[in-house]
């Protein structure tokens, strides 16, 4: 596990991350993430991907609509 902090710079919230998480994500100063909530609550961040931030869309979509038949599928 990593540690974050929560801080204000110029009236915005930040989270700072320890340098080892920031060279997990490959992360460049300046460049954007995406946060994504998981279904426990909590936050996934990853670096900026359109590509994968599409397909998670689209999945969350068809979870949506077919919530009732992959739940029956699941049982089985």
């Amino acid at each position: 596990m990593v540690r974050g902090k929560f801080k204000t710079i110029d009236g915005e919230t930040v989270v700072t991350l320890p340098p080892e998480a920031a060279t997990s994500l490959k992360a460049k100063d300046g460049e954007e993430v995406c946060l994504y909530e998981t279904e426990d609550g909590g936050i996934r961040i990853s670096r900026d991907d359109s590509e994968f931030a599409r397909q998670v869309k689209a999945a969350e979509q068809v979870m949506r609509e077919d919530r009732d038949i992959l739940r029956a599928l699941a049982s089985k």
